[in-house]
């Protein structure tokens, strides 16, 4: 998946959480977007299903932290995002986001990979959704 395929997942992702978002019971999915769900390691119980714009997002608990992946219409994985301690983050971003945000509260962390393995990080600075790369450099922030 390119960056700007994944910009673009990120910024539906962020929608999808929205409160307009569907929810879905499983025997709503479709096939071969469950097929997909398993066969990326996804768990049989425990999931919660929502879909927006045709995008399907399982969300479930690993260790209690929350992930959700999401998937095409058709199946096709997209990408995982997984909630993360803020000081698991990688050195560079926080360096960054102490000289850049100073005194501002870094409230939500997560990793999100896409099916090509790319990560990228999201934080919630005061209020507002930002991604970084693995080298603490803002990609974009998230209206």
């Amino acid at each position: 998946m390119t960056r700007i395929k994944l910009y673009t997942f990120l910024l539906a992702l962020g929608v999808s959480s929205a409160s307009w978002a569907q929810d879905l019971r499983s025997s709503e999915v479709p096939k071969s977007v469950q097929e997909s769900f398993i066969q990326s390691g996804g768990p049989v119980k425990g999931v919660s299903w929502e879909m927006e714009d045709e995008l399907y997002e399982a969300e479930y608990k690993v260790n209690g932290n929350e992930v959700s992946k999401v998937f095409a219409k058709d199946g096709t994985f997209i990408a995982t995002e997984t909630e993360m301690k803020v000081a698991d983050l990688p050195a560079a971003i926080g360096k960054f986001t102490s000289v850049r945000f100073p005194g501002k509260k870094i409230s939500d962390a997560s990793e999100i990979e896409d099916a090509d393995g790319n990560k990228v990080y999201g934080l919630e600075i005061d209020g507002e959704d930002y991604l970084f790369d693995n080298n603490g450099q803002i990609l974009n922030a998230i209206e």
